[in-house]
């Protein structure tokens, strides 16, 4: 049987408001939920991962304005930030461990990113499970900055 969330956990998950989330489906930014027999609002994963890209692809435009419309030296490292950002995001609130993976392109990862990763290792994560590792495989073999050996080295 299919998962299904109510608007408040989608909400929570995505980081969004309820009144954004009912005012993008009034304005069909993104798909209309289920209804239980009661008529409440049941979404699907495939609803979340919908609503999750429209959230990833409104922040992508902003974020890109401001920096083509910023400082030109700082767009390069803006714009790799942004797609670290993106790719923490598939993984974190969308489970998808292709996010992961996409991290391992940003080396050496923002100090926030190597916070975050390693919250989510502690906090959702047990020792035992192989998902823990990975999280600290990526952070290890992603935070050391080019060039850097450690005095063991």
């Amino acid at each position: 049987m299919e998962a299904n969330y109510s608007p408040v956990q989608v909400c929570r998950k995505l980081e969004i408001s309820k009144s954004t989330l009912l005012r993008w489906e009034e304005k069909g930014y993104i798909p209309e939920p289920d209804r239980d027999v009661r008529g409440a609002r049941q979404y699907s994963q495939e609803h979340i991962e919908a609503i999750a890209q429209f959230v990833r692809q409104r922040r992508h435009r902003r974020e890109y304005e401001r920096i083509v419309n910023g400082e030109p030296q700082k767009a390069r490292s803006e714009l790799k930030e942004l797609g670290e950002q993106d790719a923490l995001f598939k993984f974190i609130h969308l489970q998808d461990p292709t996010g992961l993976i996409e991290l391992r392109e940003y080396s050496p990862l923002q100090s926030s990113t190597i916070q975050e990763l390693i919250r989510v290792a502690a906090e959702e994560y047990d020792p035992s499970q192989d998902r823990f590792w990975d999280i600290l495989d990526t952070v290890y073999e992603t935070s050391r900055p080019e060039g850097y050996t450690s005095a063991g080295e």
